[in-house]
């Protein structure tokens, strides 16, 4: 499973990047995004169950929770099921809430031991992921509130979402394993930081340009602007 996982992992950053850089809503674009989808839910299902089973690691468990939502809801937001659209959605909006009361608890009652194999986040990790899944799923009820997001604030939800998704993804493999890269060019750490910070800004970018109002009558017709 733990080569599932890497080689999930890799595949997962490479197409994700591929997804950035293509015009948006074009061919290239819409088929490096389910590949990256497919092998990011299944990096972070086994992430999950490794850091659940294999290697203890609280914080492992809830990057993989948040990034398998992150991918799902992003997908939903192009992608609509023809029937129990709406309670899907619920689902979704329940697993954030879920996530956000499972980081509290254990922002407040795990007992941090730094001797734990593969370490353990601190304790202000538990509370800002919980904060980020409150926020998330209250963007949901609003968006469910709605009937459902149309147009640009459709795009924004998938562009938002994927990005975070990829964000994770590579913050987890440049920043967060170090022993990958000792001895080479990149093990200084503000090198491997520029990945994760370029994903950032890509998905920034594509955010601030859909926020100047423009609108399509469906995603995959109309590319974004360049």
């Amino acid at each position: 499973m733990r080569w599932v996982h890497i080689a999930a992992g890799l595949i997962g950053i490479g197409s994700g990047a591929i997804a950035l850089a293509a015009l948006k809503g074009a061919s290239l674009h819409r088929r490096s995004g389910m590949v990256f989808v497919y092998s990011t839910l299944v990096m972070s299902g086994t992430a999950m169950v490794l850091a659940a089973l294999h290697q203890p690691h609280p914080g492992n468990i809830i990057a993989g929770w948040l990034m398998f939502y992150l991918v799902c809801t992003a997908l939903l937001a192009v992608r609509r099921p023809r029937h129990y659209a709406r309670q899907v959605d619920i689902v979704a909006m329940l697993a954030a809430l879920a996530l956000t009361l499972v980081c509290i608890g254990l922002g407040l009652f795990l007992d941090i031991d730094p001797r734990t194999p593969g370490g353990v986040p601190p304790r202000g990790f538990y509370f800002i992921m919980a904060a980020l899944a409150l926020f998330l799923a209250l963007k949901d009820m609003r968006m469910i509130a709605a009937g459902g997001a149309q147009g640009a604030a459709r795009l924004r939800r998938h562009l938002g979402r994927m990005g975070g998704a990829m964000f994770i993804a590579t913050g987890s493999f440049f920043i967060g394993q170090p022993q990958v890269f000792a001895g080479g060019p990149l093990e200084w750490a503000g090198l491997r930081a520029i990945p994760v910070l370029a994903v950032a800004a890509a998905t920034l970018y594509w955010l601030l340009r859909l926020s100047r109002g423009t609108q399509y009558l469906h995603p995959r017709d109309s590319p974004l602007p360049r």
